[in-house]
């Protein structure tokens, strides 16, 4: 599935995305808009230069569906959760998976970070 970027200023396509192989259900930008994240029903979470449309890397981890994503303010950490009952916290910089949130019974729909992350 694809994911598409246009600047709103100039129609200009940045940002073309095709490497999900399910559809795209959550896209979101960092704080500062450099950084576009994908979340797929493939269960991974692609992160995108906004500037340069270049592919930084893949977050593999989720079971099911990635149904949320939230960076921290300062965009050096990435959360996402799943239908596959769990949150998972990754270094943007390194993609390492650095915590993985357990106890839901449930699909989670959403996540969000506190400002002081």
């Amino acid at each position: 599935c694809t994911v598409r970027l246009w600047t709103a200023t100039t129609g200009r396509n940045v940002v073309v995305a095709q490497d999900h192989s399910s559809d795209v259900n959550v896209c979101r930008f960092d704080e500062r808009g450099t950084v576009l994240a994908s979340g797929s029903s493939d269960g991974t979470v692609l992160l995108w230069d906004v500037d340069t449309g270049e592919f930084k890397m893949s977050l593999d981890g989720h079971d099911d569906v990635v149904s949320s994503i939230a960076f921290s303010e300062d965009g050096a950490r990435i959360v996402t959760a799943s239908q596959d009952r769990f949150v998972r916290m990754w270094d943007t910089e390194s993609g390492k998976l650095l915590e993985v949130l357990c106890g839901h019974e449930d699909k989670i729909l959403s996540c969000d970070v506190t400002p002081d992350a």
